[in-house]
């Protein structure tokens, strides 16, 4: 017959258990508490293995305590509510994604595609990710790391894209905005002055741009942004704050698109902050996009786990198709999505 545990034993995995599941606790509530603590949104970036996490710990307390959980209320209770809260954030942004699949088609032809895609510097491989921008027939592409944008490799897309607005000099460009259509007006300056006043760092290489256009009789302020990751989640919580009320205040909202890596996911406090203050929505829902295979370098995940890359647009767009392309050899899938105008009220 199976020896029951010794009593030294039943201790040791109840304090075990009593620590994973003070730790998964402790975790959710700062995940709540990252909105007024940014650094903390490191925890939703990962929210749904956090809640995986939260999930073994509950059922690893159901089966120590099986036949006393009288006796240990506090670990199962604290196991349950980290679930539950963990549930709670990510219950939005599913819900949200659902209601994205019934997005009702474009009652008109008028309308315009925005690609956005990060470059990874290029390699071997950008012939893939230029035929596919070819492809999409987009209005716009908004790039991130894009290298040298003058290269012979992206020769094709610049003569598909005549209008390269680049967010920095030459040689090479952190973001850039090509399109088919003249813009009405590029905003460089005002992007310089958010920089150094806003920022406070003057030596930084400007990670954003913006233009307007008109699009189909509709004012269009288009924005392409590559929001930092060195300094981890309060700096880019911070960078992204700072941008959102620059765009709000300087202009009207309700033509923006604004198309990049974000390097926040979907779960973020920081993103949902971001459309707040922009008085923009989101696009892109449930879309996970890093990493992609990679294949040029050799880097091999099963499958994208993050959501990093977005769209957001204001109140004259609306979006009738959003989708995700495929593996063209960066890092990063692209994604498109297709707006209709919306009349002025």
């Amino acid at each position: 017959m199976p020896q029951p545990p010794s009593s030294f034993a039943s201790l040791g995995n109840g304090l075990l258990n009593c620590a994973a599941a003070a730790s998964a606790i402790t975790a959710a509530a700062a995940g709540i508490v990252a909105a007024a603590c940014p650094a903390l949104d490191a925890i939703n970036q990962i929210a749904p293995f956090a809640f995986l996490g939260a999930l073994g710990v509950l059922a690893t307390t159901l089966v120590i305590w099986r036949r006393r959980l009288d006796r240990h209320p506090a670990s199962l209770a604290a196991a349950g509510f980290a679930v539950l809260l963990f549930q709670f954030m990510l219950a939005q942004e599913a819900i949200a994604g659902l209601l994205n699949r019934w997005i009702a088609p474009a009652a008109t032809a008028d309308t315009i595609t925005v690609v956005t895609l990060n470059l990874w510097q290029g390699g071997p491989w950008e012939a893939r990710a230029v035929d596919y921008l070819i492809a999409t027939d987009a209005d716009f592409v908004v790039l991130q790391e894009t290298g040298f944008l003058y290269r012979p490799g992206l020769q094709r897309l610049r003569q598909a894209y005549p209008f390269v607005i680049e967010s920095i000099a030459a040689p090479y460009a952190q973001v850039a905005l090509l399109s088919r259509r003249a813009p009405e007006t590029v905003n460089m300056l005002a992007g310089a002055a958010w920089s150094l006043a806003a920022a406070h760092q003057p030596s930084r290489r400007l990670r954003w741009t913006e233009a307007t256009f008109v699009a189909h009789g509709t004012p269009l302020r288009l924005v392409g942004l590559h929001a930092r990751r060195d300094g981890g989640p309060a700096a880019t919580a911070a960078e992204l704050d700072a941008i959102s009320r620059f765009l709000a205040e300087r202009a009207d909202p309700s033509t923006l698109i604004v198309a990049g890596d974000f390097n926040m996911t979907s779960w973020t406090h920081t993103l949902h902050r971001f459309g707040h203050t922009a008085r923009a929505r989101r696009a892109t829902r449930q879309i996970a996009t890093f990493p992609a295979p990679a294949r040029g370098a050799g880097v091999w995940p099963f499958f994208a786990i993050f959501a990093i890359d977005h769209q957001f647009y204001g109140a004259r767009w609306r979006p009738v198709a959003v989708r995700r392309g495929p593996d063209v050899g960066s890092d990063h899938y692209p994604v498109a999505v297709t707006y209709a105008p919306v009349a002025a009220p």
